[in-house]
């Protein structure tokens, strides 16, 4: 018994040194003009080269990779413990969020920076790329009633009610998808996307109050708290100092 027992205990161990790690891969590239025009001007960008880096939410760095033939490679480990989770990926030429999970990703840098090739990023691709769809669609409208108005300027209140019709069917959309995925990365996304215009902490927490608790709870929410909370104790402060640095009532 006591050497099926060890010869058990043997093949477990043995399973668990041979089990591979979760990595992922990430192949980039950059989508970027040969040349820009600005002004009259034509300015030609030279090769792309340096580096680019993958950073967490805080902006810490969590890896780099050298540009070589305007092409980089990242390579890393997860734990098999850690969830996926937000990182961004930044250059030169472009920087985007993306989820960090096992598998091979593609990652392209330009306007806008593409991240690809795991479930959840995909959906995040095709979710925003609607998004900028419905983007165009409101620069024609108010292009088109400009036209319509003689080439006058359109106020506040005309350009408000076409932005008003289309960031409703951005909100209708995005709020589906959350529904669906309000236990997860996608979910949380979809919030940010929701709520990234708030621009108190309280308008921020009226925003997500409806939301699960994952989701309010999850770093990228609470980051994005934090900041608009930092923001405001910073010009709460300013307020009391008058200009040459005495304290004032702050009115």
């Amino acid at each position: 018994m006591k050497k099926i027992i060890s010869a058990a205990a043997a093949a477990l161990a043995l399973a668990a040194c041979s089990e591979k790690p979760l990595t992922y891969t990430i192949e980039g590239s950059f989508d970027v003009p040969e040349s820009f025009q600005v002004g009259d001007s034509v300015i030609t960008r030279g090769p792309i080269v340096g580096y680019v880096y993958l950073a967490d939410l805080k902006g810490n760095p969590i890896d780099s990779a050298q540009i070589i033939d305007e092409k980089f490679t990242f390579n890393g480990v997860i734990d098999k413990d850690q969830e996926p989770y937000f990182a961004y990926i930044i250059g030169e030429y472009g920087q985007g969020m993306f989820v960090v999970e096992p598998g091979e990703l593609t990652a392209v840098l330009g306007e806008p920076t593409v991240v690809k090739g795991t479930a959840v990023n995909d959906q995040i691709v095709a979710m925003m790329s609607y998004v900028d769809t419905i983007g165009y669609q409101l620069y024609d409208e108010l292009q088109n009633l400009q036209e319509q108005n003689g080439g006058k300027t359109l106020d506040q209140n005309e350009i408000m009610v076409v932005y008003s019709k289309y960031s409703g069917v951005v909100n209708r959309y995005v709020d589906s998808i959350y529904h669906a995925n309000d236990d997860n990365l996608l979910g949380v996304y979809c919030a940010n996307v929701m709520s990234v215009q708030a621009q108190s902490s309280a308008e921020l927490e009226e925003i997500i109050a409806p939301f699960s608790d994952y989701v309010k709870n999850s770093q990228l929410i609470q980051e994005h708290l934090n900041y608009l909370r930092e923001v405001e104790m910073s010009s709460a402060a300013f307020d009391q100092l008058s200009p040459d640095g005495e304290n004032n009532s702050g009115n």
